[in-house]
């Protein structure tokens, strides 16, 4: 049995961009705060939060301290835990850091997804 932390960054391990974030917050996770999982690998923590009426193809999941957050919460809160003087989180911070601007920013984020998700549809895509 694998004991996982407390805190982890749940994403689409089919969507690049999902990947490609969750790759940079892990490679600038120095402290090892949160695990960062595939929910395409962990179906069971995929069916837990379709359980709690999450949508997982409108956004990742933030498991901090026992409490759930998703989509544009998820990012706001990831944008506060993961600030440190690198650039690239510092930037994070300041797009996502605002709950508000979260708010604006993520649909834009996930049409986006949507999109490159369109345009890739040769590839295998399951819904989560």
């Amino acid at each position: 049995m694998v004991v996982m932390k407390p805190n982890a960054l749940f994403y689409d391990g089919e969507c690049p961009f999902c990947a490609r974030y969750s790759e940079l917050i892990k490679a600038r996770d120095r402290l090892g705060q949160f695990d960062i999982i595939s929910l395409r690998e962990d179906q069971a923590s995929a069916q837990e939060f379709r359980d709690l009426g999450l949508d997982l193809e409108q956004g990742f999941v933030f498991r901090l301290d026992g409490k759930i957050h998703h989509g544009a919460e998820a990012m706001h809160i990831l944008a506060l835990t993961t600030q440190q003087p690198d650039p690239i989180l510092k930037l994070n911070h300041w797009f996502f850091g605002n709950r508000s601007l979260a708010k604006c920013l993520y649909p834009v984020l996930r049409f986006g997804r949507w999109v490159a998700l369109f345009l890739l549809k040769g590839r295998k895509r399951t819904k989560l």
